[in-house]
């Protein structure tokens, strides 16, 4: 049952690749294992079963992105290529836009400084968003160091708040503490009507959480980049850190085809 309602909804692969990064200089096209991160969403998207198009919204030049990537360009209109423009805006511009022939019910965003993450991964994340009928579907992972009982404010004095709610007074042991989770930020699934309701939010009212229990990184300065080239370096290590099959999918004329979104 739960196939035969995926076969009739269309999802929608998303890759949001903005030029300007203050923490690392034009990150979205640092190579990682010889190809770009930009090139690895488009990759994951690719080796997915449940997406059917693919869009890359940059304002990047085509040839600066390369060959693949300029098989899904979408080109980012500038008022939406700032620092502080939400990806809600950038989605919904998409959505609205006429040069959008395919309809989808879902769109899966996948950013370009999270690139541990495949198809197989991605596909999860679909299904339980099907399955669950969800607005929206999250990845999580697990908080561990940085449990929020143990954030603070510091005031202008330097003195100190708790920012969420009080810690006990005499704390808390680790293994007392109540599981909390963080958005990884490797796999966004957002159904369409998120964004063309008269209230329009980014997930929703029945959002669902996905825990990845796979390695995730977020690529936002050169210690982040440096320590994701350590992973893959040594991948045969880690065996819950996943990519896609990049040799197989990245020349995959047929497949490509197949996901272009105007063709």
């Amino acid at each position: 049952m739960k196939f035969q309602k995926i076969s009739i909804m269309k999802v929608l692969g998303l890759i949001l690749a903005r030029k300007g990064s203050k923490g690392l200089r034009n990150k979205n096209i640092k190579k990682l294992d010889g190809y770009s991160l930009v090139e690895w969403s488009i990759i994951a998207a690719l080796e997915s079963k449940l997406i059917d198009k693919i869009i890359l919204s940059s304002d990047y030049s085509e040839k600066k992105l390369g060959n693949l990537a300029s098989n899904f360009y979408w080109k980012r209109p500038s008022e939406l290529a700032g620092d502080k423009v939400l990806s809600y805006n950038v989605i919904k511009d998409i959505l609205k836009n006429k040069k959008l022939k395919f309809k989808p019910s879902y769109i899966v965003l996948l950013e370009p400084p999270c690139p541990f993450r495949n198809g197989k991964l991605v596909d999860k994340a679909i299904e339980l968003a099907f399955e669950k009928k969800a607005s929206s579907v999250v990845s999580l992972k697990k908080v561990e160091d940085s449990h929020p009982i143990r954030m603070k404010k510091l005031s202008k004095n330097l003195m100190i708040k708790s920012f969420l709610f009080d810690e006990p007074k005499k704390g808390i042991p680790r293994q007392n503490q109540e599981t909390a989770f963080l958005r990884d930020q490797a796999v966004y699934v957002l159904h369409s009507d998120n964004f063309l309701k008269r209230q329009p939010t980014l997930y929703g009212s029945k959002a669902f959480g996905f825990k990845n229990d796979k390695i995730s990184t977020n690529i936002d300065n050169q210690i982040d980049y440096e320590f994701a080239k350590f992973l893959l370096k040594n991948k045969k290590k880690y065996k819950n850190l996943v990519m896609p099959n990049a040799k197989f999918f990245y020349k995959n004329e047929n497949v490509i085809k197949k996901k272009v979104f105007l063709k």
